[in-house]
Formats: structure tokens, C-alpha cells, sequence
């Protein structure tokens, strides 16, 4: 009999594992074109030194209007503070160039337009119309998972010349809910890289993978809920600045609660 066990077993775990693929699928399906890549052009000065150096950045975003409105990770947009805490040195970096990568692979220049430090989101706007109105991830009615809930993430890999998409599916390891709630993704989800889109199994979307700071002042991490980015985005302006200046840090006392600032 501990043979048949056994068959059960390995049948219900193989038919467990085709439900999580064939709803990674469809996911991907719906919302591949609302995962976009963002193609990032910065200019690094280190103190001390005066030549600078150009660096190239791709990373992954999630559009959440029509027009084009993305949500990124703002430490992977502006990469000041990840290159100084990797080099132990003060690094700045000015954004000198910022592109949107549609799910075609054509590229339209954007902005800039509101950031948040504390959540990590950063909002980027085309400065040019869109060749057709953008896929949106739905920030309203968002789901709540539970502990251990299966979850699919969405991202475009920075390995292949063309941000081809990728998916990873895993489970909610963890629920934070103070000061503010947010998922912790396992580490299969985490693969998925900072500003992955993570949904349920049945397409509702969870929220963004961000990055966030530890007590101990470590990096890390994190699902931001949909609600938090939702809130978020009704400050973004309605439309990118007609001159695109590069995203200059802003020296600002932090306020609790603090508050989105938006670039002018």
C-alpha cells in the first residue's frame, strides 16, 4: 500500500504544479503587454574625482493608465543611494536619459514625474503619445493574500537583449501590517527582481515588488500593496513636462507620514 501512497502523491503534486503553470499563463497573457521595460542612461561622479561616467540601467515597470503611467522602483531608477551603499563611497548618479520599452520593443522617451521615497515608487510618463493606448495592471480591487497563498510574479529579464518577460511562481512568506502592510515574497517570487508584478493565481493583482530598508539598514524585498500604489498614483500629473530635465535628488527633511514629491 505505501506504494499507492506514494503514486497519489506524486500525482496530486504534479497536478498541483500544472495548476500553478496553466495560471501563470494566463496571467502572462493578460498583462504582458503592461509590463514594460524601463531603460535607464545615468551620469556617475564620484567625490574626489573629476571626470564622470556614463552608466546604463534596465530595469522592469508596471503601466497602470492608458496613457502610460508606470510604476518603478525608484532605487533602481535613481540609483544613487544602491551604488554608494555597493561601493561604500558617496556616488551620485544623475539620470540623464529614460526610456519606456513597450511589449513590441518599441522604446518612448519619459519622465520623471513623481517619486516616493519611503515606498520606493517611482512614476514615469511618456513625453511622447503612445502608439496605441497602453494595457494597465487594474489597481483597483486588489486582492489580500494570506499566508502561504500561491502567487505569480511578472518582470522582464535585464539578461536579454530585448526584455523578454519572465515569470516565477511562489508564495506570500510573510504578512507585515505595521507601520504599514506590505508582503514579504519568498524567495522564488524574489527571483522575479525589484518592480515585478505580483498576482493571485486567478489574475487579480497583489501589488509591486520594491525595495526597502530593514532596521538594521539592510536592503530588501518587498510586496507593496496595490492600494498604497493606487493612492500613490492620484498625484502623478496628468501629464509628463513638455522639457524632459534629468531627476535631481531633493535634500528634504523627512515628514511622517512623509509624502510623495512630485518632479517639476
Amino acid at each position: 500500500m505505501k506504494w499507492l501512497f506514494c503514486l497519489l502523491m506524486a500525482f496530486a503534486m504534479t497536478a498541483g504544479a500544472d495548476e500553478v503553470a496553466t495560471a501563470g499563463r494566463a496571467v502572462l497573457k493578460k498583462y504582458t503587454e503592461a509590463i514594460v521595460g524601463v531603460k535607464i542612461v545615468a551620469k556617475v561622479a564620484v567625490p574626489g574625482r573629476e571626470s564622470t561616467q556614463e552608466i546604463k540601467v534596465d530595469a522592469v515597470g508596471i503601466m497602470v493608465d492608458a496613457k502610460g503611467l508606470t510604476v518603478a522602483s525608484l532605487r533602481v531608477v535613481e540609483p544613487s543611494e544602491v551604488l554608494s551603499r555597493a561601493t561604500g563611497r558617496e556616488i551620485r548618479a544623475e539620470v540623464t536619459d529614460l526610456k519606456l520599452v513597450l511589449a513590441d520593443r518599441t522604446e518612448v522617451p519619459a519622465a520623471l514625474v513623481l517619486r516616493d521615497k519611503d515606498l520606493d515608487l517611482a512614476f514615469l510618463r511618456p513625453t511622447e503619445k503612445l502608439p496605441k493606448p497602453g494595457v494597465v495592471v487594474p489597481l483597483s480591487d486588489p486582492a489580500k493574500p494570506e499566508m502561504l497563498d500561491n502567487a505569480i510574479a511578472l518582470s522582464r529579464s535585464s539578461r536579454t537583449p530585448r526584455l523578454d518577460p519572465t515569470v516565477h511562481d511562489g508564495r506570500i512568506a510573510g504578512i507585515v501590517d505595521r507601520p504599514r502592510l506590505f508582503y514579504i515574497p519568498n524567495s522564488t517570487l524574489q527571483g522575479s527582481g525589484a518592480g515585478a508584478a505580483v498576482f493571485t493565481l486567478e489574475g487579480k493583482f497583489i501589488g509591486q515588488i520594491l525595495l526597502q530598508r530593514t532596521l538594521k539598514g539592510e536592503t530588501w524585498m518587498v510586496i507593496i500593496p496595490a492600494a498604497d500604489i493606487a493612492e500613490t498614483a492620484k498625484q502623478a500629473p496628468a501629464e509628463a513636462p513638455k522639457s524632459k530635465p534629468a531627476p535631481k535628488e531633493e535634500n528634504q527633511e523627512k515628514q511622517e507620514p512623509a509624502a510623495a514629491t512630485p518632479v517639476n
